[in-house]
């Protein structure tokens, strides 16, 4: 992970699999703004492996960032 403050973090991600459709390494960037009194985060994802479908990892992230949104918040 490298952290670039106060604005991206990078993560990589290793996926082993036996299957080739599952296993690579994905790299994950969340970007920070300051959007009025709080923080915007967007989250990109390249070199995903081809055997994760693309709606169930969307719906991942987003479940990510509402946990991360409950705990900044307080609410978790």
């Amino acid at each position: 992970m490298r952290l670039v403050s106060p604005e991206r973090v990078v993560q990589r991600a290793v996926f082993e699999s036996d299957d080739p459709l599952y296993a690579g390494t994905m790299t994950m960037t969340w970007h920070l703004a300051a959007a009025g009194d709080g923080t915007e985060v967007t989250v990109t994802a390249t070199d995903v492996p081809a055997g994760i479908d693309q709606e169930v990892h969307e719906a991942g992230i987003a479940s990510s960032l509402a946990n991360l949104a409950s705990y900044v918040e307080g609410t978790l």
